[in-house]
């Protein structure tokens, strides 16, 4: 009898959210690190509609020396669970664009670094979705 491994909600939820991004990250294509990563090489994302993501991301970035940080507009995944999940139509022009116009315009990125407040889960998608439109078998995708 074979086992096979059924991820957790977490897991499917983190899955549902990298196949959305997928696209993003798929576009942006860097060649092998060569020596040790460094600061230049992080790009922190900064919901700005989040006090608590401010106050995180200022506090990384001072730590950590990173100076390329984006900050897009969304609603604040801090405040409740309700606010964890959003959906594609609002994933796109708030978080999608200006993290695909970043890393087009700065190839040295090699590392995303998501602050507290930023959704982590995309509903309404045809695919890669953990809603009831995906088209993923309901057993195994996440819940919105």
């Amino acid at each position: 009898m074979k086992h096979y491994y059924k991820p957790s909600g977490l897991a499917r939820r983190i899955g549902c959210l990298l196949a959305l991004l997928g696209p993003v990250l798929g576009a942006w294509t860097q060649p092998v690190m060569a020596g040790k990563p460094g600061p230049d090489q992080v790009l922190l994302v900064v919901n700005t509609s989040s006090p608590v993501a401010r106050e995180i991301a200022a506090d990384y970035a001072a730590k950590r020396h990173i100076k390329n940080i984006l900050n897009v507009q969304c609603q604040d995944s801090a405040l409740s669970t309700e606010n964890e999940s959003i959906t594609l139509a609002d994933f796109i022009p708030a978080i999608q664009n200006p993290l695909r116009g970043y890393l087009a315009a700065h190839t040295n990125i090699n590392f995303i670094v998501l602050t507290k407040g930023i959704p982590i889960r995309i509903t309404g998608a045809p695919l890669g979705s953990c809603d009831e439109h995906s088209r993923v078998p309901e057993n195994i995708r996440g819940r919105p």
